[in-house]
Parts: C-alpha cells; structure tokens; sequence
C-alpha cells in the first residue's frame, strides 16, 4: 500500500469513528458499543499495524476532545493504538466470521478490563482492587455506574459489528488494493 493510500485509509477510518462516536454521545452517553474499536479492528485488518494503531489512538484522542478530555484520554488512545497493532499483526490470520467474531469480543473485553483497572490505579487503587472491580464492572454497577451487563453488551455489539463491517469491506478492498 502506497504512503498516500495508507494516509487517506487513516484519515477516513478516524474521521468515521469521530464522527459516529460523537453522534452516539450526543443521543446517549451510555456505552454499548466501542465505535472507536471497531474502527481500529477494521484500520489493523485492512492497513496493518501502523494503520491500526494510528486509527486507534486518534479516534480517542480526537473524539474525546469534542466530548470530554481527562486521563482516560490518554489511557484509551493507548490501549486502543494496541488493539489496532495486534489486529494488524494478527488479523488477517483469521478467515471467517465467527474467528473474526470471536477475536473481535476477545479484543473487546481485554480493552475494557485494562481501561478500568488502569484508570482505577491512576486513581488511587491498588493493582488487586482494580482488577476485581474492573472484572465486577463488567457485569454489575461499580463506582458510580448504573447499568447492569454493560461490558457483556459492549463486548457483543463491538464484536458483531466488527465481523459484519470487515468480510464487507475486505470484498471491496481486496479487489482494490491486493490484485
């Protein structure tokens, strides 16, 4: 893939999860998809490491921008720029959509466990805390939440998407950019 092609690939698929995911915020501040991940998980397939790892990181960071900055900002842009680097090393390896399915809510559930134990710690607790109450957060309400099976939604939406939106994509872009 050509330097420009790889930028513009950037460009839209951070332009579309900004967009998308303030457009999700200004309906609802509740989470039950992680339009931001789904964006990096198609930017790692399709444009490898660097391309999900840029996608990744500016999803966040841009979009938190517009709704509301602080130290998640930080710790998002990172874990997300992750994801897109291993679903640009790994990605391609899988070949259906239940594999894409299944990485896709693996990826998904590790993102949301590390985000709530890092800003836990950031915030005061202990490694071991953190990490029983990011588990428990998952499922039941903690430090101030009030939905009950939040991450289990969040993990199955970001998932489902994902492996509906890359066996699309990868038609068109397979034809475009691999032949």
């Amino acid at each position: 893939m050509k330097a420009s092609e790889r930028t513009a690939l950037i460009a839209v698929l951070t332009g579309l999860s900004v967009a998308f995911r303030f457009l999700k915020n200004s309906i609802t501040q509740i989470q039950f998809v992680n339009i931001p991940v789904i964006f990096t998980i198609v930017g790692g397939y399709l444009g490898g490491a660097s391309v999900g790892a840029a996608v990744g990181f500016f999803s966040f960071f841009l979009s938190d921008l517009m709704i509301a900055a602080g130290p998640w900002t930080f710790v998002d842009s990172f874990l997300a720029a992750a994801i897109g680097v291993a679903w640009g090393i790994l990605g391609r390896k899988l070949s259906t959509k239940i594999q894409i399915f299944l990485a896709a809510f693996f990826s998904e559930f590790i993102y949301d466990i590390l985000s709530s134990v890092v800003l836990y710690i950031v915030f005061g607790m202990d490694l071991v805390t953190a990490l029983v109450i990011g588990i428990i957060g998952l499922f039941l309400p903690v430090c101030g939440g009030f939905i009950l099976g939040v991450g289990p939604i969040t993990e199955l939406s970001t998932a489902l998407l994902s492996s509906i939106i890359i066996p699309r994509v990868k038609e068109v872009w397979v034809v475009r950019y691999e032949r």
